[in-house]
């Protein structure tokens, strides 16, 4: 299960420049494993529609994040981005930043979504543990691989 950290940060953004889209500090004890989910525009506040790599950046207190470049087709006007997972130390302030490479998307329509995907990762592994033991119960009750 992953889980909202926060709330969605929705606002209308110029991405001429990088710009921050989703800032805040996770209450945890422990670190997390986050990843972000970045919708650009909404059917008034669109991308220009020239397309190009965007950069998408998770920051972590007052270190830079190494940026995660996002390809948009030409013609797309609305577009969604997942950053890769990035691990975040306990109470670290995290913000994701956007930066577009065409100079008319200087307003658009930006939500973010901050997810903690630490529990989606283990329900994953105990998944494929239990699809495991199951294939070697199967082959040792009848001595045949599935």
């Amino acid at each position: 299960m992953i889980r909202l950290i926060g709330t969605a940060q929705n606002a209308d953004r110029n991405l001429t420049s990088i710009v921050t889209c989703w800032t805040g500090t996770p209450d945890a004890i422990d670190g997390l494993l986050v990843q972000a989910l970045v919708l650009l525009g909404d059917g008034v506040k669109d991308l220009d529609g020239t397309g190009g790599i965007f950069d998408v950046r998770i920051d972590l207190g007052s270190q830079a994040g190494c940026v995660h470049p996002m390809t948009v087709a030409a013609g797309v006007t609305r577009a969604w981005f997942r950053t890769e997972i990035v691990s975040v130390p306990a109470d670290t302030a995290v913000a994701v930043k956007v930066l577009s490479p065409n100079a008319a998307d200087s307003d658009v329509d930006v939500t973010v979504y901050l997810y903690d995907v630490l529990g989606a990762l283990a329900m994953l592994a105990i998944n494929a543990m239990t699809a495991r033991a199951s294939e070697m119960e199967f082959q040792t009750i009848y001595g045949a691989e599935l």
